[in-house]
């Protein structure tokens, strides 16, 4: 089992940095997986889970259809490189880096807006779905302030919860 990340590891904007405080503080046994990428984490997490799910996890999670094709098109390209999760992160970093130039924002990790919770298991390895639900809930009735966009309970075939929130600016200090 995972120990999972520190709402402080998670590297959060200050909307989802309250949002996973509250979420936290409501529920205390709740395991972040994932706040904040850089773009190489980020061609990481995509790899691997091409890896675990296949192809069709990208159509199946992210909207970009342009980057999802450039993907796939790189991993039928390279079939020598997809049983290497090091030689297929460098292919999609290179891939997000080249096509996606400028438009690398269009991630909620990349900028700090998006985290991921574990999704709870009963002693039998079976997703505690009432639990599951009861985080979702606590997320969908976040103040309204916090901007919640998206809340997911699935990525494709992979079971995690994703909430992602409208991008605060940090305040200055004077």
């Amino acid at each position: 089992m995972m120990s999972g990340l520190t709402i402080e590891d998670l590297h959060l904007s200050p909307n989802a940095k309250r949002a996973a405080q509250l979420v936290l503080a409501a529920h205390p046994a709740v395991i972040f997986t994932s706040g904040r990428r850089d773009v190489w984490d980020q061609a990481r997490a995509m790899a691997q889970n091409v890896m675990h799910y296949g192809t069709d996890w990208l159509g199946q999670t992210y909207k970009n259809q342009h980057m999802v094709r450039s993907l796939v098109d790189w991993t039928h390209a390279h079939l020598e490189s997809t049983a290497s999760l090091a030689l297929m992160t460098d292919g999609f970093y290179q891939t997000l880096v080249s096509g996606q130039a400028g438009q690398l924002a269009q991630f909620p990790h990349c900028r700090g807006d998006a985290f991921d919770i574990q999704c709870p298991r009963h002693a039998s390895g079976q997703i505690d779905e009432q639990t599951v639900n009861a985080i979702r809930h606590t997320i969908e009735t976040l103040p309204v302030s916090l901007g919640l966009q998206l809340i997911l309970t699935r990525e494709g075939a992979l079971r995690i919860v994703h909430a992602q929130f409208n991008h605060a600016v940090e305040a200055v200090q004077i």
